[in-house]
Parts: structure tokens; sequence; C-alpha cells
């Protein structure tokens, strides 16, 4: 009998145990895979709501930087409005003295010198290497040995530009480093036709100057005034 009785109550309490778990599986919140999808698509769509924001501060960040250089260049204008007309002009002279070395004398007849080439000029039996480049100066100083006397002009002062000329045209013509080789012989050919101006010019060198030195262009071949 008491056999019966402990089963009874094992079976009772057995049967109350599964009640009460059956009672708090229904009353806690379901696991729904719905859930899980929802949340991810709120995290996207607040991913997708950030990333246009950031693109649209570096953008406005740019048009202020714009905006912040364009009024300086507004205000540096109203402050000086002839900067950029000066700067303009600075340009173009840079822009003429490359591609011309020498700039033109003011016209006027100085009696055919013929340059380094010519006949009847110093440098008439030197090899014609760089003479033509080089003739620039050759004229000038032809022109400063023949009105020297009517204008005071020495001849060392005479030879002294045209090796100073001769230079300046060599430093011109074949500036770069790619050009440094030419650009050196062409310094030996101006040294040598100093140096040859300086042992056999003095002959040259006339006591009377021609009636042409009276023109008055013929100033700007003075020894102190060196090529443009």
């Amino acid at each position: 009998m008491k056999v019966v009785c402990l089963f009874l109550l094992l079976l009772v309490a057995t049967l109350a145990y599964c009640s009460v778990e059956n009672e708090s599986a229904e009353n806690a919140a379901p696991f729904d895979d719905e859930n899980v999808v929802d949340t991810t698509q709120v995290d996207d769509e607040n991913a997708e709501d950030t990333t246009p924001a950031e693109n649209i501060n570096e953008d406005e960040v740019d048009e202020f930087e714009m905006e912040d250089e364009d009024l300086k260049k507004q205000e540096m204008t109203q402050e000086d409005p002839l900067l950029f007309g000066r700067r303009r002009r600075r340009r173009r002279r840079r822009r003429r003295r490359r591609r011309s070395c020498v700039a033109p004398k003011a016209s006027c007849y100085l009696g055919g010198t013929g340059g380094c080439i010519g006949p009847g000029t110093i440098f008439v039996n030197l090899p014609l290497t760089f003479k033509k480049t080089l003739s620039p100066a050759c004229h000038k100083h032809l022109v400063c040995y023949k009105c020297g006397q009517k204008y005071y002009w020495s001849r060392p002062s005479c030879d002294s530009r045209l090796r100073h000329d001769m230079n300046h045209i060599c430093n011109c013509k074949y500036k770069g480093f790619w050009k440094s080789a030419i650009r050196l012989l062409c310094k030996k050919r101006a040294l040598r036709m100093y140096l040859h101006a300086r042992a056999f010019g003095s002959k040259y060198y006339n006591q009377l100057s021609p009636s042409w030195c009276n023109y008055g262009c013929v100033t700007a071949y003075r020894p102190s005034v060196g090529l443009v």
C-alpha cells in the first residue's frame, strides 16, 4: 500500500513540473527569423543614409575652399588691379627673349660691316664655326672700332664688350643641360675670337671715324651697353 501511495505522489509531482515548464515556455518571447531580417535591413538603411551625408560634407568643404580662393583673388585684384596685367606683360617679355636672344638695334646705315663673316673684318681668317651665331656681337664690335675715335670708345673696352656679348649669345642660344656641350664649344670659339681681336685688332681701330658715325643710332652700339 505504501508503495502505491509513493508512486502516485511521484506521478503527481512529475505532472505538476511538466505543466509549469509548459507555461514558462509559452510566456517566453518566441525567436523569429523575421526579427533578424528586419534588424539587418535597418542597419543597411542607416549605412545608406550616412554615406551620402559624408560625401555631401566633403563636397561642401571643397566648394568652400574654392570660394575662399576666389575671394582672395578678388581682394588682390581690388587692391592692385594692375597686378595680373603686369604679370602677363612680364611673361610676354620672357617669351620674346626666349624667341630672340639678341634684340635688333635701331635701323641705321652702318657701312656694311658684315659681322663676323664679311670681307675686311677682323675674323675673316678664322674658321666659320659659330660665326653666324656670334655675328650680332661682331657687328657691334666693328661699329665700336670704327666710331671709337669720334665717341672716345677705347679699343680695350670694345674688345671686353665683344667677349661679354659673345658669351651672352652662347648662354642664351644654347641654354639647358642637353646643350651644355655645344654651349661650351661656343664659348671656346668666343674666347678665341676675343684673343684674336686683342692680338690683331689694332689696325682695324680707325684713326678717323667714317661719316655714318654721325647718325644718332650709333650710340646704341657703345661699349657700356650690351646686347639686349
